[in-house]
């Protein structure tokens, strides 16, 4: 079920002197789009419904976030913060591509060939070199981790 359209009008509802059978009209189409709003909830193009804590459930939010056109997806937390839970999963960047991308300072990248061949990761610096290709400073990857 598709979100219902505003086709709700009060013409005659808003002074005693309005006319009873015209208000009913009016009264039986925003009754039938409340309906249909609330019919709405967890369908397609519908209301995501709200759990307990008032928070959208996992189930209904998106795996992958895909932003229209050009835009940057921004995650603005009101404490500054972005916790991610567990891994970040990079995906493996050349040197080239890096050249490439115009990435603001601080953007941080996986390079599967930056450290004379072998992977590292990558730290944008946000300018370019005189030949037009955009830095970024590398952070060789150590030993393997171990629990002893």
């Amino acid at each position: 079920m598709a979100y219902p359209t505003n086709d709700i009008t009060t013409t005659h509802l808003d002074s005693g002197a309005d006319s009873i059978a015209a208000a009913r009209v009016e009264l039986f189409t925003a009754l039938t789009r409340l309906s249909e709003l609330i019919n709405s909830r967890n369908t397609s193009n519908g209301l995501a419904p709200l759990d307990a804590n008032s928070q959208v459930p996992a189930a209904n939010l998106p795996t992958t976030l895909t932003s229209g056109g050009t835009n940057d997806i921004i995650l603005q937390p009101n404490t500054g913060n972005v916790t991610i839970q567990n891994t970040l999963s990079l995906t493996a960047r050349t040197v080239a591509q890096l050249e490439a991308d115009d990435s603001p300072a601080g953007t941080i990248a996986y390079v599967s060939n930056g450290a004379a061949g072998s992977p590292c990761l990558a730290v944008a610096q946000g300018v370019q070199d005189t030949a037009g290709d955009y830095q970024w400073q590398r952070i060789t990857l150590g030993t393997v981790i171990a629990t002893s």
